[in-house]
């Protein structure tokens, strides 16, 4: 059995890794504004819990992409 990969293997998996990064990437900037809207005073209705999470979600997903 060969282990050689098809140019097809190794296109999809760079082109997996560079868009999977630039989605938590933009995921990433989301959460930095919002956390800056929710410190200068709007979204008031939003408990800084769920931001917190979502933001340790994001900062956990892209320690992940980018230690791969």
């Amino acid at each position: 059995m060969s282990n050689k990969r098809t140019a097809v293997d190794v296109y999809m998996s760079i082109v997996y890794k560079w868009g999977v990064l630039a989605l938590v990437t933009a995921a990433m900037c989301a959460t930095i504004t919002f956390v800056t809207e929710k410190a200068l005073g709007l979204y008031s209705n939003v408990s800084w819990l769920p931001l917190g999470i979502f933001a340790a979600m994001d900062v956990g997903a892209y320690v992940n992409i980018v230690s791969s």
